[in-house]
């Protein structure tokens, strides 16, 4: 099964080796899992899998097959190679010693294989579930809830995003501490699911449907592993294990100040006294919310700064808050609705960010920050 002798487009592949190289091991005990996974098939097609034992691609392409087989080359090395060489094919040979020559026009590589036998077997999804879901929703969905994704590996399952399927319904939740972000759609599947997908997972798959013309984005549920197939790409990946926060706990029901403002207005005030943040003093902005204006102030060792949004749509109390520039301003670039309606309740309590639409498909909380007096 090792000796393999096929001829490959260059840009096809490359192309796809481009992708799979997301899901190799750059390095590890496992010299194996620092490859990618060529298998030629009877079929004239090219194998190609990475996997760093958390999460996987594989993908097949058209080739022309001389002779079957299988081999694990060095990813990052094979790539360059085949990304520099001159002509438009690519000519691989596999050796019994797993030797391998790679030709293209004058240029000649030798390079040590390593057996397919050490590449470890992607897991297999028991009694699966699968859902098919329109790509430009969950594209939508993952962006908008993404950015709020925890960086913190001492609790695990807030590095992910939570997807809850139920009630014709589909949910998707990240959380950080400092901020909530929620995003749902209808769905025509009546399923009840709950699992927490890895943020570098969704990553990777926002990447790739963002790079893609298909319409389509299936996905297979499993207990422990979720699949996406996504074209001629197949993503695999472990779930996070573990108890994810009832976020309906956390979303405020009550605002005492509500206050209608323009998504853009807003974020062009907060960039602009922003200006004065290095990103090693973490100082905040100050916000006033008042009957007249939203008035928006910055003090650091730079100098300070004032900005003023009027004409906007206020009911309640008035209130100061204050609150950290750069995950306001994640939350506000996230939004896909020219107008926000911001509810509050008191300069210690989350605000909340909804759409104007009382039947939004969206909440965002930011945890405020204490102003120093």
């Amino acid at each position: 099964m090792h000796n393999m002798r096929i001829i490959c487009n260059k840009l096809e592949l490359i192309e796809n080796l481009s992708v799979i190289q997301r899901a190799v091991s750059p390095k590890s005990n496992i010299s194996a899992i620092e490859g990618v996974l060529l298998t030629a098939k009877s079929d004239n097609t090219l194998g190609l899998c990475g996997y760093n034992l958390e999460f996987g691609i594989k993908t097949n392409i058209n080739i022309e097959v001389e002779k079957e087989g299988s081999v694990v080359l060095p990813a990052k090395l094979f790539t360059e190679i085949v990304r520099r060489s001159p002509e438009d094919l690519i000519k691989i040979e596999v050796f019994e010693n797993l030797k391998t020559d790679i030709r293209s026009g004058c240029s000649n590589f030798s390079l040590s294989g390593i057996s397919f036998k050490e590449f470890p077997d992607l897991p297999r999804i028991e009694n699966p579930e699968f859902i098919n879901l329109d790509v430009d929703v969950i594209k939508s969905m993952i962006k908008q809830t993404i950015f709020a994704v925890s960086d913190d590996i001492s609790k695990p399952v807030y590095t992910g995003i939570l997807f809850e399927i139920k009630n014709f319904e589909i949910i998707l939740v990240a959380l950080d501490g400092y901020r909530m972000a929620l995003r749902k759609e209808n769905i025509k599947e009546n399923l009840n699911l709950r699992f927490v997908v890895p943020g570098k997972t969704m990553n990777e798959i926002l990447r790739l449907l963002s790079n893609t013309d298909v319409e389509k984005l299936e996905v297979c549920f499993g207990i422990n592993y979720i699949e996406f197939k996504i074209g001629k790409h197949n993503i695999i990946s472990r779930l996070l294990q573990d108890e994810f926060l009832d976020y309906n706990v956390s979303i405020p029901k009550n605002a005492e100040t509500m206050v209608e403002i323009s998504t853009r207005n807003f974020k062009e005030s907060i960039e602009r006294v922003s200006l004065l943040i290095l990103e090693r003093l973490k100082t905040s902005v100050c916000c006033k919310f008042s009957r007249e204006n939203i008035e928006l102030s910055c003090e650091t060792s730079m100098g300070k700064a004032k900005d003023v949004i009027k004409n906007v749509e206020f009911v309640g109390n008035e209130l100061e808050i204050g609150f950290n520039s750069k995950f306001m301003l994640d939350v506000l670039k996230s939004l896909d609705t020219d107008i926000v309606i911001l509810e509050l309740c008191s300069p210690i309590k989350p605000i909340k960010f909804v759409p104007k639409s009382r039947d939004g498909n969206f909440v965002f909380l930011l945890l405020p920050v204490r102003l120093k007096n």
